[in-house]
């Protein structure tokens, strides 16, 4: 589980330098500002048009958007995203292939986990 944890991080390390390296966050910025000119915010008739919600009319509740997940949470699935979360937090040493026992835990020290 570890390894796929750390595996993870790399991938997401990558995607996230070739993002940064691309020229899509201002391709990003610049249509979004696209967006905003041509649907200012504060028309009044707007809420009417959502039947007075106040979201937007295709918009989603959080328990609507959260039962459309494509996954579950198995106890594999969370234990990879604690490694993961793990690893961007404390890092894997250098030189050393991932194990579950050099991976901190909440609650204990890096020395205590290596041990």
């Amino acid at each position: 589980m570890a390894e796929v944890a750390a595996e993870r991080r790399a991938f997401e390390e990558a995607l996230q330098a070739a993002i940064d390296a691309s020229d899509l966050p201002r391709q990003d910025e610049e249509l979004v500002a696209a967006w905003d000119e041509l649907h200012p915010d504060g028309d009044g008739d707007e809420d009417e048009a959502r039947g007075g919600s106040g979201r937007p009319a295709r918009s989603l509740s959080t328990m609507d958007a959260f039962t459309k997940m494509p996954y579950d949470f198995s106890p594999a699935r969370l234990r990879s995203m604690e490694l993961a979360t793990d690893f961007m937090v404390w890092g894997r040493p250098r030189g050393e292939r991932a194990s579950a026992s050099r991976i901190p835990r909440p609650g204990r020290s890096r020395r205590g986990a290596a041990e």
